[in-house]
């Protein structure tokens, strides 16, 4: 989504390669190797959606008092709350999908020992 916000270069480049690009698909197969499973359960998405729930909340709250937002389609002043709430929702659906998939798999390789 900030694709189009966002030209890092350098190490800033480096960073985002590395924290957005290798380090998630470097996690998957180690987790399908190495397990825990069954690990993925109604109580760990929940769990797991807190944090970013909690972040999400406290982001509009302060962009609201400070007029500040860390990305610009969060930004209510300049897309509008419609356009910023469309965003984060479609960020939580992706979220809400890729758990789905992630219990689905857990499940499987729990089933398989």
């Amino acid at each position: 989504m900030l694709i189009h916000y966002v030209h890092p270069t350098g190490w800033q480049l480096v960073a985002t390669i590395g924290l957005h690009y290798i380090a998630p698909w470097a996690t998957l197969p180690g987790w399908l190797l190495f397990g825990p499973w069954p690990r993925v359960d109604r109580r760990t998405v929940a769990r797991a959606m807190l944090w970013p729930a909690a972040w999400i909340a406290y982001t509009f709250v302060h962009g609201a008092v400070t007029h500040w937002y860390p990305y610009p389609f969060l930004d209510v002043d300049e897309v509008g709350a419609a356009s910023a709430a469309l965003a984060t929702f479609g960020v939580l659906a992706l979220a809400g999908v890729l758990l789905a998939v992630f219990a689905a798999i857990d499940r499987a390789r729990a089933r398989r020992g």
